[in-house]
């Protein structure tokens, strides 16, 4: 549960209830000219997203060579937000 100005909500299971600036980008996989990202949260949990895929507060707009952009949405307002690919020494 998250607390919020108007109350306690509920996050759905899933990449769907995770937030935008929780997650951590731990690997991309290319094939061919596709790209998948590999995304970590909190909890340990891994999911491998693609350019659409969305979460609580946002979605995978892009994903490139060294890091993914997402789009982060709050109160109506969209902000791109960069993640880098964090090494495994990180």
């Amino acid at each position: 549960m998250e607390k919020t100005r108007t109350g306690t909500v509920n996050r759905p299971p899933g990449l769907g209830g995770q937030l935008t600036r929780a997650v951590s980008l731990t690997g991309i996989i290319t094939l061919d000219s596709r790209r998948w990202a590999i995304l970590e949260t909190p909890d340990d949990s891994v999911y491998v997203v693609e350019a659409g895929d969305q979460l609580y507060d946002g979605f995978i707009k892009t994903i490139l060579r060294d890091g993914i952009v997402l789009i982060h949405t709050i109160e109506g307002a969209e902000k791109a937000v960069f993640k880098a690919l964090r090494r495994s020494d990180q």
